[in-house]
């Protein structure tokens, strides 16, 4: 799940949102152009450039909320009766 939302939330949600704008406005008046040739020419630098922005946007905020604290000791994952604990920073 945090896989989702980091990485791919970020780089789709742009897309997404042109997409659904152009299905939306296909109804104006005037528009000639079929659906497929607004997608086709439509801004896809501006909006890889803002996926790609978001993406890092959402790199340093989580690495700046979801750290620890400096001089943390790390436990590394170890049995205790017959079951995994997972590491943990002290």
């Amino acid at each position: 799940m945090r896989v989702f939302l980091e990485i791919l939330v970020p780089l789709l949600l742009p897309v997404v949102v042109f997409s659904v704008w152009v299905l939306l406005s296909q109804r104006r008046p005037g528009q000639d152009r079929s659906i497929a040739q607004r997608l086709r020419h439509g801004p896809w630098v501006g909006l890889i450039m803002a996926s790609v922005a978001l993406l890092v946007a959402g790199f340093v905020y989580s690495a700046l909320t979801d750290g620890v604290p400096a001089g943390a000791k790390y436990r590394a994952p170890h049995l205790e009766n017959g079951k995994v604990v997972p590491g943990t920073f002290e």
